[in-house]
């Protein structure tokens, strides 16, 4: 008897540490930061919405990666210059560190897209030629505030490569405008 509720003991104490473990796939961790954010009634409801369904539509784009078409599309005047996505794949620092990685992307065996910085690692999904990336965050919209509750969005950025340099950027900034990063030499 005294066995049998050992065990039940430390059953429950193995599921309540399973259960408190944080998760560790990219994308589980977004959702869990995304439903973290939106949580309460700070935002406006239709913004909520929104946010909620780009999220969706993201993750589907991410795991079902199109092949590229080359077709590119001028981003508020600048106009990207790779010629295919992996020529984003490698590591990046700022300009005037170049020895410190400050991001890397990595592309899976299935044609899926990463970006790496610190210790977070972030679905990537390729568009137009640019690399688009959310933190997760959710944020103030640029909209104005017409309802009772402000408007939010998902943070999200892109990488591009115009004229040959790399710059880091959110969709509303001219990438060239943007924070340049240097590509580490392949070895």
């Amino acid at each position: 008897m005294k066995m049998t509720a050992v065990c039940l003991v430390l059953a429950s104490a193995m599921i309540q540490t399973f259960a408190a473990e944080p998760p560790t796939d990219p994308e589980s961790v977004l959702d869990a930061k995304i439903a973290k954010n939106l949580a309460g009634d700070r935002w406006d409801a239709a913004s909520k919405t929104f946010v909620r369904a780009f999220w969706q539509d993201y993750k589907r784009a991410h795991r079902t990666p199109k092949a590229d078409s080359g077709e590119r599309k001028s981003l508020h005047g600048d106009m990207p210059d790779v010629k295919s996505y992996d020529e984003y794949v490698g590591s990046f620092s700022p300009p005037k560190r170049p020895g410190m990685k400050y991001m890397q992307i990595t592309k899976e065996e299935s044609g899926r897209y990463f970006i790496k910085t610190g210790r977070h690692t972030t679905p990537a999904v390729p568009r137009n030629g640019t690399m688009v990336f959310t933190t997760g965050d959710v944020v103030y919209s640029n909209l104005p505030r017409l309802a009772a509750k402000p408007y939010c969005t998902l943070e999200v950025y892109m990488i591009v490569r115009v004229k040959g340099k790399y710059y880091m950027t959110d969709l509303a900034t001219r990438p060239s405008a943007g924070r340049e990063i240097v590509k580490a030499v392949a070895e």
